[in-house]
This record gives structure tokens, sequence and C-alpha cells, in this order.
């Protein structure tokens, strides 16, 4: 009976980091095959560049490098948003930006708070080791 806990836990710690790398290795592979594709379907990708009425400054843009649009991206203000996109880009823009804020906000929470549920808990009772990592875990 006592070893049926200790392969709980493996298996626990198995399985989360099973899903972690099949996470990280499916964005890795989708932001590598994006973005050679990204360059040669500018059809698909940026269709105003390929409309000539439709073209503008923020369009036009050019990025050489492998990963180059993305500090491109990063750039851009509201103001070319404005300009070139109108509002509704501009807003969905910064809906994207606060869910990114919040993202790094829960990131930087996760580094404290994940360590006292794993050892805050209620005792040896709770033998699932994805569960003696949750909220679920401390005591009420």
């Amino acid at each position: 009976m006592s070893a049926t806990p200790t392969v709980a836990i493996q298996l626990g710690q198995s399985a989360v980091l099973l899903s972690g790398a099949i996470f990280l290795g499916t964005f890795v592979a989708a932001v590598t095959i994006y973005s050679p594709l990204r360059g040669r379907f500018l059809s698909l990708y940026q269709p105003r560049q390929c409309i000539e009425k439709l073209r503008c400054p923020l369009s036009s843009r050019v990025y050489g490098a492998f990963m180059g649009w993305i500090p491109g991206i990063i750039k851009i203000t509201d103001d070319e948003l404005l300009e070139n996109a109108g509002l509704d880009a501009i807003a969905f823009i910064r809906l994207l930006r606060l869910g990114t804020r919040v993202a790094v906000v829960g990131c930087l929470n996760a580094i404290y708070l994940i360590p006292v549920y794993k050892y805050q808990g209620s005792g040896p009772g709770n033998q699932d080791e994805l569960a003696r990592w949750s909220v679920g875990h401390l005591a009420t």
C-alpha cells in the first residue's frame, strides 16, 4: 500500500512535465513554421500589401529577419493603428496588451504562490501530486 502514493506522485509529476513539453513544442513548431510562411504568402498574411488601393504605410513594412516581425509589432503605436487600421484595431490590440499584462502578472505571482500551495497544505492526507500543487490543497 505504501508504494501506491509514490507511483501516483511520479505519475503526476511526469504528466505535468509531459504536458509542458507538448505545449512548448507546439508553440516552438508553430512559430518556426509561421515565420518563413509569412514572407512567402503575402496575400494570406498581408492582404493589404497585395491590393493597391488598400496599401498603407503600416502594411508596407518589410521585416527581413526570421523573427523580425515581433519587434515591429511591439513598436506600433496607437496613433499609427488609428490612422491606418481604425478604432476597432486599437480596441482589439489594447485588449491583447491587457491580456498579456495579466498573464505576466499571473506568472510573476506563480513564482511565490506555487511553493506556498505545495508546502502549506493540510498534511499527508492528499496524495495526488497535482492536487498538492493547487490552491485546493490549502486548509480552509
